[in-house]
């Protein structure tokens, strides 16, 4: 089974410094970040505290580009202050990847034989992707995608990320046809 990729994609930076130099590798009011997602050709940089990592989102492609910038970047700045390894700083476990095929979303019984329609999925996805941004902040994933040459949604974060995703997409499906069929009645 090939994976089809999305044109806009996300990868991240482990950071292996302590937080307070990551001043150095944002810049002041985000100059470096910005710098690099214009001469990288990519979408946005955010440095993500609680996982100790750069998330870094834009077209496939670029992002090499974008990882190897920052990355470079983070180096610099160990070259240019000491700090004490006293306090380890947390390393964060690579994302995990997992797709669910629509046709084997389990709902509720009382929708069994329903069938996740286009427009189940538009409202699932939301306007401009806000449904699937407010999934992944909710369930602390990396990044949810939907396939529709494979007619999936592909799942990249943490093990806890991915299941907590999978519920909270469950539940919401089960939410789309409550609500479309009281709409009908």
């Amino acid at each position: 089974m090939q994976i089809m990729y999305p044109s806009t994609f996300y990868s991240h930076v482990k950071v292996d410094i302590p937080h307070e130099l990551m001043k150095h590798v944002i810049g002041v009011n985000g100059k470096w970040f910005k710098y690099t997602c214009e001469k990288c050709f990519v979408a946005n940089i955010w440095f993500n505290k609680n996982r100790s990592i750069v998330e870094i989102w834009g077209p496939i492609h670029n992002l090499m580009a974008a990882n190897y910038a920052i990355q470079s970047r983070i180096n610099v700045i160990k070259s240019r202050f000491s700090f004490d390894n006293k306090e380890p700083v947390k390393m964060w476990p690579n994302d995990e990847y997992e797709e669910i095929l629509l046709k084997e979303i389990s709902i509720d019984d009382k929708f069994v034989g329903s069938q996740l329609s286009m427009d189940h999925l538009r409202i699932l996805i939301g306007k401009f992707g806000n449904g699937f941004k407010r999934i992944t902040r909710e369930s602390e994933a990396s990044f949810i995608w939907y396939n529709s040459v494979q007619q999936s949604i592909q799942l990249w974060g943490t093990r806890e990320g991915i299941d907590k995703a999978k519920d909270i997409i469950i539940d919401r499906v089960n939410t789309i046809f409550s609500t479309m069929i009281q709409n009908e009645t």
